[in-house]
Parts: structure tokens; C-alpha cells; sequence
């Protein structure tokens, strides 16, 4: 009885001792862990580093009115990318983990919280924005609205959407 006991003892053990630990494999990743044998999809990736920006969607409506009568309105959404004459990104944006955004036109400064980036230009205005990303891919959607009326009484409320993609270096 005693050698089956310690049969059930030692195979338990063998079982145990080859359970692989599950967590993120990927050295990138911010919650990497070194001990973990199979990745479980729970990697999770900062926004420092070097971003090569190569689109921009962009989404944009126009609503005009006069006396409550809309006499205009557009809707438009098209892609940038570095072949176009409209590309008007120049090089690589980096996010130090300092909090300086560096391009090659500027620096400002940034904040993250969740998925909402704040960026500070050298005036101290600030655009907020929400991104999203892994370990190769980052997109950064601006959203903007804004409302104006003429001289003439005509109400114009422009709506803009701009999501910039890049690749990580």
C-alpha cells in the first residue's frame, strides 16, 4: 500500500513541476515576465520609443447654416501617406520616457493616462488625443469640433478627425 502511495505522490509531482507558467513572452512588452513559457496574449506595450508615421485618416464634415436652413454640407474622408503631395509629416516622432515628444520640426511635452495622450506645445497649448499600441503599431486619433458664425449670419460647424499610424523603429 505504501509503494502506491508514493507512486501517486511521485507522479503528482512530475505533473506539477510540468506545468508551464503562462504570462507575456514578449521582451518589448512593458509586463514582461521571464519565467513565463507560453504567452497568453496579455502583453501589453508602451508608447516610448521611435514611430514612423506612414498614413494619416483623415474624416472631416462641414455643416453651414443661416437662419436655422443648412446651405451647406460636406462629408469627406480620404488617406495620406509619404507619396502624396498633401504628406506633411516629416520623419520620426519619439516618445522619451521622460515625457518629451521629439520631432524633427518641434518638442513638446506629454502625458498618457489610460489611452489618452495629452501633448504640450512650447506655448502651453495642449491637444488631447486617444491611441492605441502594440508592439509594432501605434495610431493616434485627434478630434475636433469646431463652431464659428460670420459677419453674415452663416453658422459653419466643422468636425475633424485625424488618426496618424505609425510603425515602431
Amino acid at each position: 500500500m505504501k509503494k502506491i502511495t508514493y507512486l501517486f505522490i511521485a507522479i503528482s509531482i512530475v505533473f506539477v513541476s510540468c506545468t508551464k507558467e503562462e504570462g507575456c513572452t514578449d521582451p518589448v512588452a512593458t509586463n514582461y515576465n521571464s519565467d513565463a513559457e507560453n504567452d497568453d496574449g496579455s502583453c501589453v506595450f508602451d508608447i516610448v520609443g521611435v514611430w514612423t508615421p506612414n498614413s494619416v485618416d483623415y474624416d472631416i464634415s462641414v455643416i453651414a447654416t443661416l437662419a436655422g436652413q443648412t446651405i451647406y454640407s460636406m462629408d469627406t474622408s480620404y488617406t495620406s501617406t509619404p507619396q502624396d503631395t498633401s504628406w506633411d509629416i516629416d520623419g520620426n516622432m519619439e516618445f522619451t520616457s521622460s515625457g518629451t515628444l521629439i520631432t524633427p520640426d518641434d518638442t513638446e511635452s506629454y502625458t498618457t493616462s489610460g489611452n489618452t495622450i495629452t501633448i504640450t506645445d512650447s506655448d502651453g497649448e495642449t491637444t488631447e488625443a486617444t491611441y492605441a499600441v502594440s508592439k509594432t503599431n501605434l495610431s493616434i486619433t485627434i478630434v475636433d469640433s469646431e463652431t464659428e458664425t460670420d459677419m453674415m449670419g452663416v453658422t459653419n460647424v466643422m468636425n475633424y478627425e485625424m488618426t496618424i499610424n505609425c510603425t515602431r523603429q
